[in-house]
């Protein structure tokens, strides 16, 4: 509840499926909004960095949670398509030789690289 905080930080508050609609609205975070940062010279952006927007993806890989789901490619594709910029590939040696996409030392079941990067 917003009214517990103080009035100066009531004004800076969303609700969940405000903060989720935001999110989710390509207005703000599709995949050409740019923030204008490319027309921005370098010395505009002196501030520190939590006051910069990066739409990055952590254990992109995954299609569930981060113990016992599947590692696939396809995550790839929809968080790109969606504004996504910064990605994580966790590689590691396969049984075979060939490298996996995997979150290792889990249960989770692994995805050749190959079949990972055609999406």
């Amino acid at each position: 509840s917003t009214t517990s905080l103080p009035p100066s930080y009531q004004q800076f508050t969303l609700s969940l499926s405000h903060l989720f609609r935001w999110l989710s609205d390509e207005t703000f975070n599709g995949p050409t909004h740019s923030f204008q940062c490319r027309s921005l010279p370098l010395s505009s952006l002196s501030l520190s960095l939590p006051s910069y927007f990066i739409s990055s993806s952590h254990n992109t890989y995954l299609e569930g949670n981060q113990l016992s789901s599947k590692s696939t490619g396809k995550q790839y594709g929809r968080v790109l398509r969606t504004g996504c910029r910064c990605v994580e590939v966790d590689v590691w040696d396969g049984e075979d030789g060939l490298p996996v996409v995997w979150h290792g030392n889990t249960l989770t079941k692994k995805a050749t690289l190959s079949t990972v990067v055609q999406y």
